[in-house]
């Protein structure tokens, strides 16, 4: 039996974030896959938990998104960012959350301003977090429900053999920490013995320190993973990489073309919303 599909956000803003455009980027995405969802839990992450006028406007931003049943929380910022939201709303509760979970943050709001990050790389890369977890959601639920997997997203990739301390222990990770979890399943498997937090890599790493890539433990589309050393290139480096790594992900019998149907329909998006690229 397929259970309930719940989002729980991490959705951090500043006093600057209405006129940052990589929120519109989310936006578009959250609008596109609402429609998936039973609930949506957003944790409003904010430096001053006062600042009523601010989380107002988050909550009208993310009410506009359309989905079925939303709940807001507010909590203050830490240096920990996502981790906060993860460890309180997903690690502490695992035994609770039946159906499938699917967390997601903010990704790219203080990467879009990064001076060594191209803007163009950092759209595609949003877009693919995403594009390549929600726009497959039916195989999370046949992994979860019929495999008895514990996570699936995308994009998966294997570290470099020089990653050092932001390594998972078995060498993968969600890069930008978008991924289904199985909670119960996760919750059953390792007993709620989980990793102790230690810096803010933690959410992205769990899946790998849990568990081995692939015979549908964690998976992704496709059943790909991309190796970081072959690569060569970070994917925010230019927009050639980063197609170069969706690429790597999707097949070519009409796949490659339908992201890229989504990427133009996000542009138009945000050129009708005064963003031009």
């Amino acid at each position: 039996m397929v259970g309930d599909r719940r989002l729980i956000f991490h959705f951090y803003a500043n006093k600057e974030w209405k006129t940052n455009p990589a929120y519109l980027i989310h936006k578009y995405f959250l609008r596109k896959y609402a429609c998936i969802f039973d609930d949506a839990v957003f944790v409003i992450s904010v430096d001053d938990v006062n600042d009523w006028e601010l989380i107002r406007t988050v909550e009208c931003f993310l009410i506009d998104c359309n989905f079925p049943s939303i709940k807001f929380v507010v909590e203050k910022n830490t240096m920990l960012y996502e981790v906060e939201t993860f460890n309180k709303y997903v690690i502490q509760q695992i035994d609770k959350l039946d159906g499938l979970t699917f967390f997601a943050h903010s990704k790219g709001t203080l990467d879009y301003n990064n001076p060594k990050m191209n803007k163009d790389a950092v759209l595609i890369w949003i877009a693919s977090l995403y594009y390549l977890s929600l726009e497959f959601y039916k195989e999370a639920e046949w992994g979860a429900y019929t495999a008895g997997s514990c996570f699936f997203g995308g994009p998966l990739v294997k570290h470099g053999e020089n990653s050092g301390i932001n390594s998972s222990k078995n060498g993968f990770m969600y890069s930008g920490t978008f991924y289904w979890l199985n909670c119960k399943e996760i919750y059953d498997k390792f007993f709620g013995n989980f990793p102790e937090i230690k810096n803010r890599y933690y959410a992205e790493n769990f899946p790998g320190n849990l568990c081995r890539p692939y015979n549908y433990e964690a998976y992704s589309h496709n059943y790909m993973m991309i190796n970081r050393d072959k690569c060569g290139v970070n994917i925010t480096d230019s927009k050639e990489a980063a197609f170069n790594y969706i690429k790597c992900l999707l097949k070519e019998n009409g796949e490659i073309e339908a992201f890229l149907n989504v990427y133009n329909d996000l542009k138009e998006y945000l050129q009708n919303n005064g963003v031009n690229y």
